[in-house]
């Protein structure tokens, strides 16, 4: 039996590949997109809700 622990310590990350699952609503994505047009990313980012990374993600 293989043990996962060990074997991604190893090559790093065992599972690079498979995307990190999303952690806001697509209401909140059009939301939040409607204001950065408005405002700037950081602003929005400062609130709390998403962070930067997120939001230049949605």
């Amino acid at each position: 039996m293989v043990d996962l622990k060990s074997l991604s310590a190893e090559s790093g990350c065992f599972l690079d590949f498979v995307r990190k699952k999303r952690t806001y609503t697509k209401r909140l994505a059009h939301k939040t997109i409607q204001e950065v047009l408005k405002n700037d990313i950081h602003s929005i980012a400062s609130k709390g809700i998403v962070t930067t990374e997120e939001i230049e993600r949605m």
